[in-house]
This record gives structure tokens, C-alpha cells and sequence, in this order.
């Protein structure tokens, strides 16, 4: 199916597709809320975990979900060495990408790395604990969940 055919369903499902979505997003961010303590820190996980995701990707790693997992369970500073170097995510990066001061960003990161949620880099910043209760929790219960309804939206569009 090309762009213009999907496009075409969403428009003609619009209502359907659009409330399946946003309702998603709504249980996504819930969750990620529910798991991290405030939305703040949700939101700063979440863009962590797209962070070691995109060093994951750019230097080819296998795109599978078994093997994404198991490397994203390993990236470690050690781990992710191997994938690109000089890629930090600092807390003025995280703060632009959150769209919140400096200084409620870097205090959130530091509450996160005591809570042993984040573990902070010299090479590459924050990074998600893949030790912590946090992160077994995204894996665990998250994640299917995600992709369960992505599953749903790709049938509701496609159908």
C-alpha cells in the first residue's frame, strides 16, 4: 500500500482511526505517567529510550524486535560504544527536546538517577537503568501494550 492509498483511508476513517489513535495515545502516556511518577519524568524517558534507540539504529544494528530488545536490555555505555561515539544527550538537549526549563530538567534528571530509573554517561548522558524496576516495567507491560495497538491502528487503517 503506498502513501497516497493510506492517506486516502485515514481520511476516509478519519473519525474511527483518529479516535482510536488519540485514545491510545492517551493510554500510552498514562501508563508512562503511572510508571515513571510525573509526566515530566515520562516524558524524559521517553526521549532517553528514543535516544538509545536512534544510536541502536544509525550504525545498523538489526531492526527485529528480539534483537532491538536484547541490545536496548545492553546498551550500557560499554555496549553502545560499539554501535557511535560522541552522541550525548545532555540535560540542555533534554530540556529543549521536553520543552521545559534547564532547570526543572536537570533537577528531574537528577531525581530519576537517584531513583536509579536513569544512569547518567560520560559518553552519552542519560541512559535508562536496565536494572530497574522502571525499565523491566516498560518491557514488560508497556511495550505489548504498544504494540498491541499499534497492531489495532494498522488494521483500522488498513481495513
Amino acid at each position: 500500500m503506498n502513501p497516497s492509498d493510506i492517506a486516502q483511508k485515514l481520511d476516509d476513517n478519519f473519525l474511527d482511526v483518529w479516535t482510536l489513535y488519540l485514545g491510545q495515545c492517551v493510554a500510552r502516556h498514562r501508563k508512562m505517567v503511572e510508571l515513571a511518577g510525573s509526566p515530566t519524568k515520562a516524558f524524559i524517558a521517553q526521549i532517553i529510550y528514543w535516544h538509545e534507540l536512534l544510536l541502536l539504529g544509525e550504525k545498523g544494528a538489526m531492526p527485529t524486535y528480539g534483537v532491538v530488545l536484547s541490545q536496548i536490555n545492553q546498551s550500557d555505555e560499554k555496549h553502545l560504544k560499539r554501535y557511535i561515539l560522541n552522541k550525548k544527550l545532555t540535560t540542555s538537549l533534554v530540556a529543549d527536546l521536553v520543552g521545559i526549563p534547564f532547570e526543572t530538567a536537570r533537577r528531574n534528571l537528577m531525581v530519576m538517577c537517584e531513583e536509579s530509573v536513569l544512569e547518567k554517561s560520560d559518553v552519552f548522558g542519560f541512559l535508562i537503568n536496565k536494572n530497574s524496576p522502571f525499565h523491566a516495567a516498560c518491557v514488560n507491560d508497556l511495550n505489548p501494550m504498544e504494540k498491541q495497538n499499534l497492531c489495532q491502528l494498522v488494521y483500522k487503517i488498513t481495513e
